[in-house]
């Protein structure tokens, strides 16, 4: 089964909108696909990283169908019903007909009134010949008949590279306004010269760096049509997954730059601060402090003369939760909590004396929780001795819940139970699922966050490493 198939099985027989609200095209699109009769076809779109069934169709048993529906600008997909399919761009109110045969659908379009697909097609054709020629090529090269051969071989597939890019700068030189140049443009990788050291070594640093400077300059950030074709989701999220060092600090400055390059296009502009806060959401990511990013994305770009889409109650929401989260980022000092032990004792974070401190945020109806206690008890008894304590706490639970809960599981370390949140530990720790657990060092620095129980023990070997 194919990519796009796959992508959209789920969707099949629905009609869903884009996520991005933009302005549609009604044109009249005349098909005629010989080779097929008395079936349906679907239309299918894609925006951001979805695809969709934008319409449906039925041939008719001259292999004639007609699409007049209403779709946002960009590039669609006609499924067959195997599950094959062939491209098209719709991107205004101007009426066309395309024209093609079962099993041959590029080399047999033919096309009328549509000059953005005559682009398109030349292309599509254009790239099955240079494949071939491409793999002949290869075929040479595996052989090795001859060293001559094999040079040959190689030099013909550098020949057809630069032609290719020759194509493609052609394209811009020839059509630079055309939508199908810009969407062609977009998908093309920088070209940057190898960054060399003085004794003629590859500088794979710098390389890298004017590399990712480079990756966005292909791309026309004002052409909101784009985010209806793969292109704007695929180099977004290369750029931010790929190129950028997987770091919040780099995270949050790669995020800087590309809001900026969409600051001015509202639909955009809402595409890439969404994309990029529900990418590091706290519970969904998978990044050490994605909250830092994700608190910067909200405190710099949820404002009300920004965040059109959202009212002011979330905004205000938004930002307040946002603003909580700044109490523990990776790097802080973590602030003092407390509670009552099941003897009443006051017992406070700050007492632990340990030079490594696990603080294990939990509710003791957590399923999750209950599955974390056996890799705490295997850390504690290991690496007590070694100076490695636990503080748990329990967050929003009933005292009677609390104490069994500590009984059934042997809870032997430091566990408390604030339920009137006197220490405000729900104010100076971000918990949006738990368990949470938290790492801090001697003084009371959060050095990890956001792990998972059984994470715990490898990043306490390497913290005794150090």
């Amino acid at each position: 089964m194919n990519d796009l198939k796959k992508n959209i099985i789920f969707l099949l027989g629905l009609y869903l909108s884009p996520l991005w609200a933009q302005e549609t095209v009604s044109p009249v699109i005349q098909l005629q696909i010989d080779g097929y009769a008395n079936c349906q076809i679907k239309l299918v779109g894609t925006t951001g990283e979805q695809n969709y069934v934008a319409d449906t169709a039925r041939i008719s048993e001259t292999g004639q169908a007609q699409l007049k529906g209403s779709y946002s600008p960009g590039l669609y997909y006609v499924m067959m019903p195997e599950g094959v399919h062939f491209q098209l761009l719709i991107l205004d109110n101007q009426p066309f007909s395309m024209q093609t045969q079962k099993g041959n659908f590029i080399n047999g379009m033919v096309l009328k009134g549509n000059p953005e697909n005559e682009l398109l097609y030349d292309n599509l054709k254009y790239q099955i010949t240079l494949e071939a020629h491409f793999q002949a090529a290869g075929k040479q090269i595996k052989q090795g008949l001859s060293a001559e051969s094999v040079a040959a071989g190689k030099q013909k597939q550098l020949a057809l590279i630069a032609e290719r890019d020759q194509k493609i700068a052609d394209l811009k030189q020839n059509h630079a306004n055309r939508f199908f140049t810009k969407y062609k443009w977009a998908g093309q990788n920088p070209k940057v010269p190898p960054a060399l050291r003085p004794n003629g070594t590859l500088d794979t640093a710098l390389y890298a760096w004017q590399y990712r400077m480079a990756f966005l300059d292909n791309m026309d950030w004002q052409e909101e049509r784009l985010l209806n074709t793969p292109v704007i989701f695929n180099k977004v999220k290369k750029y931010i997954d790929d190129l950028t060092i997987q770091h919040p600090d780099s995270i949050i400055t790669s995020s800087d730059i590309l809001i900026q390059k969409v600051l001015n296009n509202k639909v955009l502009f809402k595409f890439t601060v969404n994309w990029l806060a529900q990418h590091y959401k706290p519970g969904l990511t998978t990044l050490m402090d994605g909250e830092k990013v994700y608190a910067h994305l909200v405190l710099n770009y949820w404002k009300p003369e920004l965040a059109f889409w959202s009212d002011e109650t979330e905004i205000e929401s938004l930002q307040q939760d946002a603003k909580k989260m700044q109490q523990s980022f990776v790097g802080l000092t973590g602030q003092d909590i407390w509670g009552r032990d099941k003897l009443g004792r006051k017992k406070s974070l700050y007492e632990s004396a340990g030079n490594i401190t696990i603080l294990f945020i939990y509710n003791p109806d957590c399923e999750h929780c209950q599955e974390a206690i056996p890799y705490l008890k295997q850390v504690f008894d290991k690496y007590q001795a070694k100076g490695i304590t636990i503080f748990s706490l329990a967050s929003m639970a009933e005292r009677e819940k609390w104490s069994a809960f500590g009984t059934k599981y042997g809870i032997e370390w430091t566990d408390v139970i604030d339920p009137a949140l006197e220490s405000k530990y729900n104010e100076k720790y971000h918990i949006d699922i738990t368990p949470e657990i938290y790492i801090l060092d001697k003084n009371k620095k959060i050095i990890y966050k956001n792990l998972k129980a059984n994470q715990l023990e490898s990043v306490l070997k390497q913290e005794l490493r150090n």
